[in-house]
């Protein structure tokens, strides 16, 4: 699955969530609509694809939003970027490989092992899912 994806790199932010993107209100007065302002915190970015700082924003809480993986989907579309037809699984299986990582972390971090386990083992029994 990972083979098929586009070769061609991209500047990946790596720790792409909620708490490193700031919005600002738009329109007169701050208006009710928002707009990107920045994207803060680039110590993890590296060159690769797009789909593992997708893989990230699907993470919970906001990936198990109904609806979310699709919003996503389409707002990346809309700003001119190209899914591959597995593209949640393939963004799924990248963000294993990060928590894969966090277990290979030396010294003692027993509340983040907990954490990547429970990623792992969540993604795996609910892999079916990403797959449709």
């Amino acid at each position: 699955m990972l083979d098929d994806l586009d070769p061609q790199a991209r500047l990946v932010h790596c720790d792409f969530d909620p708490s490193n993107i700031l919005l600002t209100r738009d329109g007169p007065e701050g208006g009710d609509s928002w707009r990107l302002a920045a994207v803060i915190d680039w110590e993890f970015a590296l060159a690769g694809t797009p789909l593992i700082d997708l893989g990230h924003l699907l993470r919970p809480p906001q990936g198990d939003i109904p609806g979310f993986a699709e919003a996503l989907a389409a707002g990346y579309r809309e700003a001119g970027g190209e899914l591959p037809g597995e593209w949640r699984a393939a963004a799924k299986l990248l963000d294993l490989l990060a928590w894969l990582d966090f277990l290979n972390r030396p010294g003692d971090h027993p509340r983040l092992f907990a954490d990547a386990r429970r990623m792992i083992e969540d993604a795996l029994v609910r892999w079916p899912d990403f797959r449709a």
